[in-house]
């Protein structure tokens, strides 16, 4: 078990916006939503998944990327390692976007 980090280029979408759709896909009963100094960030728990899962991303003026480039990044808890292509694939599925495995540094 191992914890399975992906990211998108979010396109700067509103987390409202996305957040019902990935609650469904996902199955998340209820995500926590808040927002820090640098991120903004959703967590809760996957059934699909059984596991924790944190959504975040930098504030959209607190990095220096080219504009609807801002990462959002997905991190599955103590996850099993052979679900790598099942939530990669849901996750594009939903975003409709190229999916990233693997930590992203700015």
């Amino acid at each position: 078990m191992q914890h399975l980090n992906f990211w998108v280029y979010s396109i700067e979408l509103d987390f409202n916006e996305f957040k019902p759709g990935l609650s469904k896909q996902l199955e998340v009963a209820n995500f926590h939503h808040d927002r820090e100094n640098y991120w903004e960030y959703m967590t809760g728990f996957t059934r699909k998944y059984k596991t924790r899962l944190n959504i975040s991303r930098p504030h959209k003026d607190a990095m220096n990327l080219p504009k609807n480039e801002i990462p959002l990044h997905l991190i599955f808890y103590s996850c099993n390692e052979l679900l790598i292509e099942q939530i990669g694939g849901d996750l594009n599925q939903f975003f409709q976007l190229p999916v990233h495995f693997g930590t992203f540094t700015d």
